[in-house]
């Protein structure tokens, strides 16, 4: 994906959303890719985080379904 957005929206603005299955604080292949690697922004990071990006391999702060408030991270991203 990074590849293909690096390829085909040099000069225009993008969009990321959907089910990732993936958190922050997932040690394996992680989301974060795209923020460091795009500079693509998280609007959960930057407004309710407090724009602290959950650090790979630390306890995930996962919600339940439905949440029970903005504190926790779903899997779903906008970036």
């Amino acid at each position: 994906m990074i590849n293909y957005i690096e390829a085909n929206s040099i000069g225009n603005a993008v969009m990321v959303f959907g089910d990732t299955n993936d958190r922050y604080t997932n040690a394996e292949v992680s989301i974060s890719m795209l923020t460091t690697e795009l500079g693509l922004k998280d609007p959960w990071v930057q407004l309710i985080n407090g724009g602290n990006t959950p650090v790979a391999g630390s306890p995930a702060n996962a919600c339940g379904n439905p949440a029970a408030s903005n504190q926790c991270e779903v899997v779903d991203k906008v970036l």
